[in-house]
């Protein structure tokens, strides 16, 4: 699970206040590629916006703890712990003192690693990695099992970001774009959110035909590959939808499905 966190670059993002809104980004490429939990807001709430996004995050497991991946943000660390973390107290140091209080502490099968990347004159001169929960042991153990990636890295929600900044024109780069309250700009990123799951076929995500369908009578070339979308891949549709279908659903109440 990758936790990535960017901001617009345009400086009327949010005509109202005039200033940048910072957004971060959980997305789960073990399963379907999809994001998985975001939070919006300005740059002073950054730990707000992370606790929430890791809250989401683990509203959307089936209740295991994922390997966690990110950038050197230290609030998803105290993010993490405050949503994973169980509470001990630890034993007390001698005769003297104070007996310690109660604090939360990371479980044993918390794995959270970090990439470091040291720059110069806005260019990158060195990358490291570092174990931030867990052993180096549980880490090298869940690279193995994984299927995306063999090494410590946020090149998936990375390369995300620019898939958002694509459908989102709010987030892009040197654009005139903007929304005139914080609401809306959530609102227009929630539409692409959706639209990128439900609508937008992704190539990699597409299902070979037991046999070729013809296309455009017998002239056209047949019909090899079924497309597909993220929510197909996680199993919540069973097709591609259309913008139509997408605007007109009625979502049911939140009790039904919370």
């Amino acid at each position: 699970m990758d936790l990535h966190g960017q901001e617009g670059s345009s400086p009327n993002i949010v005509r109202e206040t005039g200033r940048h809104r910072w957004g971060c980004l959980g997305l789960d490429r073990l399963q379907s590629g999809g994001q998985t939990g975001t939070g919006l807001g300005r740059r002073q709430t950054h730990p707000l916006r992370c606790f929430e996004l890791v809250v989401q995050l683990k509203a959307a497991t089936d209740g295991h703890i994922p390997f966690f991946t990110s950038d050197a943000l230290p609030h998803y660390a105290e993010a993490l712990l405050d949503v994973y973390g169980v509470w001990m107290t630890p034993l007390r140091q001698g005769t003297r003192g104070r007996f310690p209080h109660p604090r939360r502490c990371p479980p044993p099968d918390l794995c959270y690693a970090i990439v470091v990347k040291e720059r110069k004159y806005g260019q990158v001169i060195n990358i490291t990695t570092r174990v931030v929960y867990g052993t180096l042991a549980q880490v090298e153990a869940a690279l193995q099992v994984s299927p995306v990636s063999w090494t410590i890295n946020t090149y998936g929600v990375e390369r995300n970001n620019l898939t958002v900044r694509q459908h989102a024109r709010r987030l892009g780069r040197q654009v005139n774009a903007f929304s005139k309250e914080p609401d809306y700009l959530g609102h227009q990123l929630t539409l692409a959110f959706a639209s990128y799951h439900f609508v937008v076929p992704h190539r990699s995500l597409r299902q070979r035909l037991p046999h070729s369908l013809p296309t455009k009578g017998r002239n056209g070339s047949r019909k090899q590959w079924k497309p597909a979308t993220s929510a197909m891949a996680a199993g919540l549709t069973d097709h591609v939808w259309t913008m139509d279908e997408l605007l007109s659903f009625r979502v049911p109440p939140k009790h039904l499905w919370c």
